[in-house]
């Protein structure tokens, strides 16, 4: 018997995978409110004076000016490792199996909503700080990222957002995202 094992075209499965997968730029809204509760979740199983419904917190704010929506929790936080093994590879997770998001495809739906993204946190774990700039070629880590009080993470996407309707703007690749489904997920969470 011969055996064939399947073979990937990374170049035509990953923009299915971003795009294709959450046509919706919303569901971009879902995941980043899910991951911080996630990562909140994580801090009170490694620190249990950490309480998750007093002093969790997920916050969604918008730089008009910049056009930039940042999530920011002070949850776990992560490390390079993590970084690279949540933003780098799919269908793989760092989450457990009783978890929701196993397949590591959820972080991956930012790019449903832009080209590009920046990620600053600082680890709980190991009290390492870092920021990386996120595209849907890859990952950069800055050399000497700024500094950063509180452990957690912070995603900043350049975006537009919108009070009730979504539409795409074809020439920057950024989604105008929907305060309505903001509002929606986070009432969830």
């Amino acid at each position: 018997m011969s055996y064939y094992p399947f073979r990937f075209d990374i170049k035509r499965l990953r923009p299915l995978l971003q795009r294709d997968l959450y046509k919706d730029p919303d569901v971009a809204l879902r995941e980043l409110a899910q991951n911080a509760h996630d990562a909140i979740q994580r801090r009170s199983r490694f620190d249990p004076a950490f309480k998750p419904m007093q002093d969790g917190k997920i916050v969604f704010s918008l730089d008009e000016a910049g056009q930039t929506l940042n999530v920011s929790d002070n949850g776990i936080g992560m490390t390079r490792k993590s970084i690279l093994d949540v933003f780098r590879f799919y269908g793989r997770s760092d989450k457990g199996e009783d978890e929701v998001g196993v397949f590591g495809l959820g972080a991956k739906s930012i790019f449903a909503t832009a080209d590009s993204f920046t990620i600053h946190t600082k680890s709980l774990e190991t009290g390492e700080t870092q920021q990386v700039y996120a595209t849907v070629e890859g990952l950069a880590f800055q050399p000497h990222p700024p500094p950063r009080e509180e452990c957690g993470t912070t995603i900043a996407i350049p975006t537009r957002i919108h009070k009730d309707h979504d539409t795409g703007d074809e020439q920057s690749g950024n989604q105008t995202l929907n305060l309505k489904a903001l509002n929606q997920y986070c009432r969830c969470v």
